[in-house]
């Protein structure tokens, strides 16, 4: 009985995971279709100001450091301000995509994720630098594309919509800015998410 009993318990608990993974895609794909809906907000009148980079960032990089302690997640930035003219919903929601790609694709739940902000001329470059499952280089092309899935035997349990990415290009844009990124299979990734200074900021000595 009490080996029926473990047979029928670990029956519930997979069935469990699964209605757990079941319920976790439907959000992401709740989540997709709402974004899919916004982006028509990402056009001349967008609504912009004034912001602080490192502000924005550093509470976002503090709850997936809270959420995830076996992962290192590092911030480091050179300067103590970062402004830039943008939205600020559109641009925490663009960085948090990446930052939260960084987590998901990757094989186990340890790890690193490097996160910084320098500055170049002109512009200030948020960096997202992982050690997950990377990109293939036969893939990258279309990795910005809307609706796009890049999956592997690994990863294709993590993939959603393939809107995120899009997402992430679009705001760029509307910034006036550029996403890229840098990867191999296997060997993780780095996203550079590029946007203008604005002029009251300086560039690092």
């Amino acid at each position: 009985r009490r080996a029926q009993g473990g047979r029928r318990t670990g029956h519930q608990h997979r069935a469990g995971r699964g209605s757990y993974e079941k319920a976790k895609q439907l959000g992401r794909l709740i989540t997709g279709l709402s974004l899919v809906a916004g982006l028509d907000e990402l056009g001349p009148e967008l609504h912009t100001g004034q912001l602080d980079l490192v502000k924005l960032l550093e509470p976002v990089v503090e709850e997936l450091q809270r959420r995830f302690p076996d992962l290192a997640i590092d911030f480091q930035f050179v300067q103590p301000t970062a402004t830039v003219v943008g939205n600020a919903y559109w641009l925490r929601l663009a960085l948090r995509e990446l930052l939260d790609n960084a987590v998901r694709f990757r094989p186990g739940p340890g790890g690193r994720i490097d996160t910084s902000i320098t500055r170049t001329a002109r512009a200030w470059l948020i960096r997202v630098a992982d050690d997950g499952f990377g990109i293939a280089m036969a893939d990258q092309g279309r990795l910005f594309e809307r609706f796009s899935r890049i999956e592997t035997d690994g990863s294709q349990h993590l993939v959603g919509m393939g809107i995120g990415l899009y997402m992430v290009r679009e705001v760029a844009r509307a910034h006036q800015g550029r996403i890229s990124v840098k990867s191999q299979a296997g060997s993780g990734s780095e996203f550079s998410f590029e946007l203008p200074a604005s002029r009251t900021s300086a560039p690092d000595r």
